[in-house]
């Protein structure tokens, strides 16, 4: 069976590698067509793909998206399957899927979003053809409201290229922290962060906030002038330019605890979407710290350690006394995810 993985915008690049390798593990040939800048990111594997084709989604203008929209088609219908890694929002994704209703090519779709599936005119569109999502968490499939003729299944991109993971020289009393990516205050609670550091009293001082990104952004480089206000820079490690995969990748593995730092009662984070903080904890199988709100996702429940407004520095400070959450159960493994993914594209 010829495959292609189809990704015209630079997101979402970090669902791929784990496709790929599910679908070259069960013999088939598999075609990139993406964005310039995912096809950068995914070079350590290009070896997986028979062929790589550029394709930039990102473009504005009736005429032009007209033209890319057929474009894609054309690229699309000679392929037996195809695998959208961001089936929603782009209206060339939607161009391309309908037209591609009066060809045999069939088409399953990576939901970032599932309340899309009930609310949105773009995914009616392109559930004309796309019948069957896969949403990045069994959690999401439970909450979604899917509509009567989809089927929603899930699997766990936690899977991603071997790394030579070198020696972090990690003081073993140390207790790492790590916040993946660049610091943006809309993205994260930061302010949160700071707020309880201010008022602490007696915080361990083997802990190291790891923020695990570029800090020169605005708000970056805000969030650090205020750590060093507060005199708290001995708590904090950070990273002046762009992180290569390796370094990137080894500080996740050395880190103790992930701290997704989500805003307080962001309810789409409970029955809408999924933060990739979340699968990176899971790829390497690392205990989360969480605010008390998501303890209704049941992932979560299971992998976290939570916190409330009055207890965060407590819970920090308990964290040498206690040993990480344990992933025992077969649905973390690679076998079992790769099955699942490959029944469900072929049902």
């Amino acid at each position: 069976m010829n495959i292609a993985i189809v990704e015209i915008s630079e997101s979402h690049e970090e669902c791929i590698f784990s496709q790929v390798s599910f679908m070259k593990d069960a013999g088939y040939s598999v075609s990139l067509i993406a964005h310039p800048k995912v096809i950068q990111q995914a070079k350590s594997y290009a070896s997986y793909f028979s062929n790589i084709i550029e394709f930039d989604g990102d473009v504005k203008g009736i005429k032009i998206r007209m033209r890319k929209s057929i474009q894609l088609f054309n690229l699309l219908k000679k392929y037996d399957k195809v695998m959208f890694n961001t089936a929603s929002s782009s209206k060339i994704i939607r161009n391309a899927v309908f037209l591609l209703n009066f060809k045999k090519t069939s088409c399953v779709g990576v939901i970032h979003d599932v309340s899309k599936l009930s609310s949105s005119f773009t995914q009616k569109v392109i559930s004309t053809k796309i019948k069957k999502y896969v949403a990045l968490s069994e959690d999401l499939v439970a909450a979604a409201k899917v509509p009567s003729d989809i089927k929603l299944a899930s699997f766990y991109p936690i899977f991603f290229p071997n790394q030579e993971y070198e020696d972090m020289k990690k003081n073993k009393e140390e207790i790492w922290i790590c916040i993946p990516g660049r610091v943006f205050f809309s993205r994260r609670d930061y302010r949160f962060l700071i707020e309880q550091l201010a008022n602490q009293t007696g915080l361990d001082n083997r802990i190291k906030f790891i923020i695990l990104g570029n800090i020169n952004t605005t708000d970056g480089i805000q969030f650090k002038e205020e750590i060093n206000g507060l005199n708290l820079q001995n708590y904090f490690v950070f990273f002046e330019k762009f992180i290569e995969n390796a370094t990137y990748y080894n500080y996740l593995k050395s880190s103790d605890y992930i701290l997704p730092l989500l805003n307080k009662n962001d309810k789409s984070y409970v029955n809408q979407k999924i933060t990739g903080t979340f699968n990176l904890a899971y790829a390497y199988k690392k205990t989360m710290l969480n605010d008390e709100y998501y303890k209704v996702i049941p992932n979560l429940l299971a992998k976290s350690y939570f916190y409330t407004d009055n207890s965060f520095i407590n819970v920090l400070n308990s964290l040498s006394d206690k040993k990480g959450k344990q992933y025992e159960e077969e649905k973390w493994t690679y076998k079992f995810q790769q099955q699942q993914y490959i029944n469900f594209l072929n049902s």
